[in-house]
């Protein structure tokens, strides 16, 4: 029988301290004082992205955020660190490096390899900061400045050296003795076009938080995160809390630091959301905001942060170019970085009541509690990505039929533990109205390819509930010798993969699979259990990088399918057979 066919335990990366960048005791002399090739520093950001919807600092870019806004004592600085009582003229300033673009990559490719810049940081002749990377280790330790003088930063390609061209130059800043400085370098190190909104900048932000409440902590949010065309309507970033729905609390301009005094808090906050105006937000997700999960305890009462967003929400690779949030300590040398918060892509697998009922008109959503995680699922389609807090005990879902939220067909589904910065896939499988052995189910599997593998491997997942209980065995034909047609080799890869396990390693299994000559490059599939004549066969687009594949349909009716998942990219492509596996 045919049937036609449609179509982060938690991850967190705590950093504590210095993080090797240079020579701490003996700075490095230039040749001469670095010519100023950055004089955007002064420039007004908002004039890139329109009016920042209501902030009074709308237009602040480094000048501004270095300058008189910043003026006045830091009295949400951490009582244990008493910036006013240093002895000497010195003041004090570090460098976090948020800034974007990748070496060999004049495209903005957002699946290249993760190669960034580091950058080093001069004042004056002296350089201050040596080969600072961003990601883990972006936050460097203080270091003494003088005092009552004028100063003004640049940054630099740190693997061009002493001769090296200026990429961004601060506003010039006077200290007074004992207060504290934080630089962030922001946009592509490899774009110094004033014209570009992306270019290069170095922000200079005193240490000027306003007092918090009791049970609160301060936070200047700063914007950092890729953005590199700023339509009419303009593209702010802003700060909430909690949930999607929450008011923002903070919004600025792309590559922007909020006012000086930052925003206030609960020092309970558990999550941070952060929304964009005037485009479609945040790839992947339904919600289409980036969220942030914060480990207990992290914002003490009394305390005040820097939130510098940074990272390229499209990246799909499992490395430090994906979105964080960097919270960095005022008068501390301390800081915390946030991955995003899992993202979980669910696949709807699930057959119909009987036999007789067509799988593909039973829509699906899920949730937890009332809030909508994931909508709009059609049987053997694209999954619905939806974020999740971090949990190290899982959550607990509900999936309902998409058209009623009261119409539940799954009524109980645990996620299991989920990590910051990880991704998942989530199968909705079983058969609806069921129990026992072919009850609905949720089948949840984390994404653990290798992190540099970019060739065709595999993980498969059997989510046909009436499928062979010995298993199937999933393979590949070989390629007639004139390159077009299916020759009569088949080869197994995973075998006897049994309903609701995977197979393969959780770094992925080679899938050498030949494919046909032409435009077209195609592949001749092979399903395979016991008892057959012969291995069933599909034809479908070859595969070319780590997959997760999902044998999916009704093994009675010879409704026998599979989607394969491309997890190099950011919505999770499908490699799908033209036809239901025959023999």
């Amino acid at each position: 029988m045919r049937h036609a066919l449609r179509g982060w335990l938690l991850g967190l990366c705590l950093v504590v301290g210095g993080t090797g960048c240079g020579d701490d005791d003996e700075p490095k002399q230039d040749a001469g004082t670095p010519v100023d090739s950055g004089t955007d520093a002064g420039t007004d950001a908002g004039r890139d992205a329109g009016a920042d919807a209501g902030r009074d600092d709308a237009g602040s870019d480094a000048g501004a955020d270095a300058g008189s806004d910043d003026a006045g004592t830091d009295a949400g600085t951490d009582a244990g660190t008493d910036a006013g009582t240093d002895a000497g003229s010195v003041a004090y300033v570090r460098f976090v490096n948020a800034s974007l673009g990748l070496k060999d990559n004049p495209s903005d490719n957002e699946t290249v390899p993760w190669r960034p810049y580091k950058l080093d940081v001069h004042q004056g002749g002296t350089e201050l900061f040596d080969s600072v990377a961003p990601g883990e280790a972006a936050v460097t330790e203080y270091k003494e400045v003088p005092a009552g003088t004028a100063l003004e930063f640049t940054t630099r390609n740190a693997e061009g050296g002493a001769s090296a061209a200026v990429l961004a130059t601060s506003e010039r800043v006077t200290l007074q003795a004992g207060e504290r400085l934080t630089l962030v370098a922001v946009g592509f190190s490899d774009r110094t076009e004033l014209d570009r909104v992306e270019r290069a900048r170095l922000l200079a932000l005193k240490e000027s938080f306003g007092t918090p409440a009791a049970g609160r902590a301060q936070v200047r949010f700063v914007s950092a995160d890729r953005v590199t065309t700023i339509p009419e309507q303009g593209r702010t970033r802003r700060l909430g809390l909690e949930s999607a729905g929450a008011t923002p609390i903070a919004t600025v301009n792309p590559y922007a630091a909020d006012a000086a005094a930052g925003v206030s808090l609960p020092a309970t906050t558990q999550r941070l959301v952060i929304s964009s105006s005037g485009d479609n937000g945040f790839a992947p997700s339904l919600s289409k905001r980036l969220f942030f999960s914060v480990p207990a305890n992290t914002l003490e009462a009394g305390s005040a942060w820097f939130a510098i967003l940074t990272g390229d929400d499209r990246r799909p690779l499992p490395d430090d170019g994906q979105p964080a949030m960097l919270l960095v300590r005022a008068g501390q040398d301390r800081s915390v970085r946030l991955k995003r918060d899992p993202l979980v892509y669910f696949f709807h697998a699930l057959l119909g009541a009987t036999p007789d009922d067509d799988p593909y008109q039973l829509q699906l959503q899920v949730l937890q509690g009332t809030a909508k995680v994931a909508v709009g699922m059609e049987f053997n389609y694209s999954p619905a990505v939806g974020d999740l807090p971090v949990t190290a005990t899982g959550h607990t879902l509900r999936v309902a039929r998409n058209d009623d939220v009261n119409a539940t067909v799954l009524a109980s589904a645990d996620t299991g533990p989920l990590q910051a910065g990880g991704r998942y896939l989530a199968v909705v499988t079983g058969r609806a109205g069921q129990t026992g052995a072919l009850a609905p189910r949720l089948l949840v599997f984390q994404d653990r390819f290798a992190p540099d593998a970019a060739d065709a491997r595999l993980r498969l997942i059997n989510a046909i509930p009436n499928s062979p209980a010995e298993g199937v065995d999933f393979g590949y034909f070989d390629v007639a010798g004139n390159g077009t047609g299916q020759g009569s080799t088949f080869t197994p890869v995973v075998t006897g993969v049994k309903y609701g396990d995977i197979a393969g390693a959780e770094t992925g299994v080679a899938f050498p699979a030949p494919f046909t000559t032409g435009t077209t490059r195609l592949s001749y599939y092979g399903l395979n259990v016991a008892g057959l004549e012969g291995p069933l066969q599909a034809q479908g687009n070859a595969m070319e990088r780590p997959h997760f594949i999902v044998l999916l349909g009704d093994w009675e009716t010879e409704l026998r399918l599979f989607l394969g998942f491309n997890v190099r990219e950011n919505t999770w492509s499908g490699v799908a057979p033209f036809d239901v596996f025959l023999p």
